[in-house]
């Protein structure tokens, strides 16, 4: 569950701001020096263009004018050049050069316009849209501002210590992402918005709480259950699913926890057979139902579920508690095979567990722990005894 909320907001010197507080001037850190009468904006591209273009046509219009008049004082015109023809045409150039000072002109104009004045602001930002999402360990908070602000989220929980996770770009749309957080905790929050002329606007305080971590609740009740306490471990798994957790691995856990607890309960098989109709290849469940059959003297199933967990994994181990693994199952699945009266594979099982050798048509090899049978049917049952006292693990049973 999330919950998100705000009940005002407290300063650096801890007075409690109940309200959007807004402030100018430089009361806080630095964050950039402007000269607020003087600075200029850098002109655009295209309008260095233009500029250079008119001071180019500045240069030459007053250049060939000067060299004009110059030149017809020299003289020089029966030598070089006929002055008078020269002087004739006068106005000729003079138009040229009117039409060169237009040019100048027209590619100055607009260029002294885009060259600005910054003006002090005294107007704190204003914010906006305030949201946050929440996972749990992790929040992301995001707002808007009216105007290009570097911002700063300040958080704590109820031991008072506050941390902050700032952004120093001036941008309009703010995220400030908080991570490692406590899960199922809840955490108080607000927002300091500064402007480029260091006013800046501290938000109401707002909280959210974070997600429960469903997976620390499922690893705990198993550990719970390696260490035994498999009805600490079921009221885990159980706080997980009430949670709104879903996954096959806690119905296992449930159980097996339960399983332990009392073998004979009737849940134990529903959550079993829940995961294998789900996830039929699930060792974990199959090894259950064969051991819960087992249990239950029903031995088609122990033999049935047994033989398809080996099929799966021949050397299971169940990771939770390796003292259960595909030993276990080996007995279980002679032990049934050997109550339904299928005598012919009972050696093949039995034998993956204990060495000995037992020849159902040779009398001679009846012979189980230093005693002789009469019958095959007796010495199988002796060894899959043996079996099951010395390695058949039943914990709690």
């Amino acid at each position: 569950m999330v919950e998100v909320g705000y009940d005002g907001c407290s300063n650096d010197d801890g007075d409690v701001l109940s309200t959007t507080t807004r402030y100018s001037g430089v009361e806080l850190m630095k964050k950039i020096e402007l000269p607020a009468e003087q600075t200029q904006k850098r002109l655009p591209f295209s309008s260095r263009i233009r500029a250079c273009l008119a001071q180019a046509f500045y240069f030459l219009f007053f250049s060939f004018r000067s060299f004009f008049h110059s030149f017809c004082r020299i003289n020089i015109c029966n030598k070089f050049l006929c002055v008078n023809n020269i002087v004739s045409n006068r106005w000729k150039m003079e138009k040229y050069f009117v039409i060169l000072c237009m040019i100048a002109v027209l590619f100055g104009v607009g260029c002294e316009k885009e060259v600005i004045k910054l003006v002090d602001d005294v107007t704190p930002p204003v914010v906006s849209d305030f949201a946050v999402v929440v996972t749990d360990s992790s929040a992301a908070v995001s707002w808007v501002t009216d105007e290009p602000c570097s911002v700063e989220v300040r958080y704590w929980t109820s031991d008072k210590i506050v941390e902050r996770r700032s952004d120093p770009e001036y941008r309009q749309n703010h995220t400030v992402v908080i991570e490692g957080l406590k899960d199922s905790t809840t955490y108080r929050y607000c927002a300091i918005s500064y402007d480029m002329w260091d006013n800046f606007t501290v938000s109401d305080t707002f909280y959210f709480t974070t997600r429960l971590n469903l997976r620390k609740i499922l690893l705990n009740a198993w550990r719970r259950f390696e260490a035994g306490d498999y009805q600490a471990a079921f009221e885990g798994f159980e706080r997980y699913i009430e949670f709104g957790g879903d996954s096959l691995d806690v119905y296992c856990g449930l159980a097996w926890s339960r399983f332990f607890m009392d073998y004979s309960d009737t849940s134990v098989y529903r959550n079993f057979s829940m995961v294998i109709g789900l996830q039929p290849n699930n060792t974990d469940a199959l090894a259950g139902l064969s051991y819960y059959a087992y249990c239950d003297s029903d031995f088609v199933g122990a033999v049935d579920f047994g033989r398809e967990l080996l099929t799966v994994d021949s050397n299971y181990v169940f990771i939770h508690d390796t003292t259960i693994n595909y030993i276990d199952i080996n007995i279980i699945i002679a032990r049934g095979l050997f109550e339904l009266e299928i005598y012919q594979n009972v050696e093949n099982y039995i034998g993956r567990v204990i060495n000995v050798y037992i020849d159902e048509d040779d009398p001679d090899t009846w012979v189980v722990d230093g005693v002789k049978f009469d019958t095959y049917e007796e010495a199988l049952d002796k060894l899959i005894e043996i079996a099951e006292k010395n390695y058949l693990y039943l914990p709690g049973l």
